[in-house]
C-alpha cells in the first residue's frame, strides 16, 4: 500500500493529485504535509521509516523485540499523543477525504461534470 501511495505522491504534481489534496485539507497544513511531504513527490519521512521497517522484517518469521518496539513508536504514540501518531494522521485523513467527498460542494461538482448521469440527483 505504501508503495502506492509513493507512486501516486510522485506523479501528483502531473495528475492533479496535490490540488485535489489541497481542497480536501481545507487548510489543515500539517496534515497537508504529512500527506505530500516535506518534498511533493514524496512519501513522508514517517512513512518511509514505516516502510523500511516493515520490508526489513516482512518475509521473516519473526521481528525481533526491538525492531517491533521501533515500529510500534512509529504507528502509534502515546495515548496522549495518539492523535499526532502515523495511525491517528491517517485516520484524519480518512475523515477529511469522506467528508469532502460526501460533501454537498463536492456532489454538486461530480454532478456538473457528468451531466447527471449515473443515478446521480441534482444537488441544488
Amino acid at each position: 500500500m505504501l508503495g502506492n501511495i509513493e507512486y501516486i505522491l510522485r506523479s501528483s504534481s502531473g495528475n492533479g493529485v496535490d490540488a485535489q489534496l489541497q481542497l480536501v485539507m481545507d487548510d489543515d497544513d500539517e496534515l497537508l504535509e504529512f500527506m505530500i511531504g516535506e518534498s511533493n513527490g514524496a512519501l513522508p519521512a514517517v512513512l518511509q521509516q514505516v516502510r523500511i521497517l516493515r520490508n526489513r522484517n516482512a518475509h521473516i518469521s519473526a521481528m525481533s523485540q526491538a525492531e517491533y518496539q521501533q515500529l510500534y513508536s512509529f504507528v502509534l504514540s502515546p495515548e496522549e499523543e495518539m492523535v499526532k501518531s502515523v495511525l491517528g494522521m491517517i485516520l484524519q485523513l480518512k475523515q477529511k477525504i469522506m467528508d469532502y467527498t460526501y460533501s454537498p460542494l463536492h456532489l454538486k461538482s461530480v454532478y456538473d461534470m457528468t451531466g447527471g448521469k449515473n443515478g446521480s440527483k441534482s444537488i441544488t
